[in-house]
């Protein structure tokens, strides 16, 4: 296995997808820099007829457009230096003919975490929110929030609709709700999350279908009480549940290189059993 790394990582930097030895041409930079979410995707699954591989294609007359060498190039190369083990065993798996995987939209099992600065009882605080895709009607989406974390959220408050503060389900029926984030909204970095603050007596229409936790409670709570206000949308950092035994993380990485924009930054091998405890430990679902 490691060798079979070592010569797609060798032909990753000859073709210079993650080389990053200067001077490298803004027009390359541009081109290979991963430049949102469904770029990052695209190139996972090796789709033809983009914007990057045509570049490619025209580019670099010669070069063989491989998924391997694709989803190579959506690590972060420091990481990528002293995890390749991991990397080339998901590569490989995902990759193989028999049974290739793939990423999908709207899968049930990917996740954007955003930490956003907010105020609470005009105090500068910060808050994460994770968000999910959830269908809202035939062949429609949406992002919707799942879980809402911060110190302050930890304190034990009187829900405006649930005084007992257990676990409740929402009561927002799929394809009625007139208040939503956009399905695009990872592409202008969540800043519509404004509008589950500005519209606060609405803000049930923006939570995820299902269970809330008792912090996605109290969150709710003080939306409604205009307790908390949204001031922006710090960073994100996207969890992919989808590939089989793996947790992959997506940061974004602001450099002027090759190996930029948004990469995966951290994977983590999980059993079968794991994948639900995983969710519950670190986005509270």
């Amino acid at each position: 296995m490691r060798h079979c790394f070592a010569i797609i990582f060798g032909l990753v930097i000859n073709s210079g997808i993650v080389a990053q030895t200067p001077p490298i041409p803004f027009t390359d930079v541009f081109a290979f820099s991963v430049q949102s979410i469904d770029d990052f995707f695209d190139r996972f699954n090796a789709r033809k007829n983009t914007a990057f591989t045509n570049y490619l294609s025209k580019n670099f007359t010669g070069y063989e457009i491989k998924r391997e060498r694709l989803i190579l190039s959506l690590f972060d190369y420091n990481y990528l230096n002293s995890n390749h083990a991991d990397a080339s065993s998901m590569i490989m798996q995902v990759t193989d003919t028999s049974r290739p995987q793939f990423l999908r939209y709207d899968d049930n099992d990917w996740f954007a975490e955003v930490e956003c600065k907010v105020y609470y009882k005009g105090i500068a605080r910060t808050l994460e929110i994770v968000l999910k895709v959830e269908k809202s009607g035939y062949d429609t989406y949406h992002w919707a929030i799942v879980s809402a974390k911060a110190d302050f959220l930890n304190r034990k408050l009187v829900d405006l609709n649930n005084k007992s503060g257990q676990l409740a389900e929402t009561d927002t029926t799929i394809g009625t709700k007139k208040y939503f984030l956009s399905p695009v909204s990872h592409g202008i970095d969540f800043v519509n999350l404004r509008n589950v603050f500005i519209n606060k007596t609405h803000v049930e229409d923006y939570i995820y279908k299902g269970q809330r936790s008792a912090s996605l409670i109290n969150f709710i709570s003080l939306v409604k009480s205009s307790q908390l206000k949204f001031q922006q949308a710090n960073r994100i950092l996207y969890k992919l549940v989808q590939i089989e035994g793996w947790i992959i993380e997506i940061n974004y990485f602001n450099r002027d290189s090759k190996n930029s924009g948004w990469l995966i930054s951290k994977l983590t091998k999980v059993l079968p059993g794991e994948k639900n405890s995983y969710l519950k430990k670190y986005l509270e679902l």
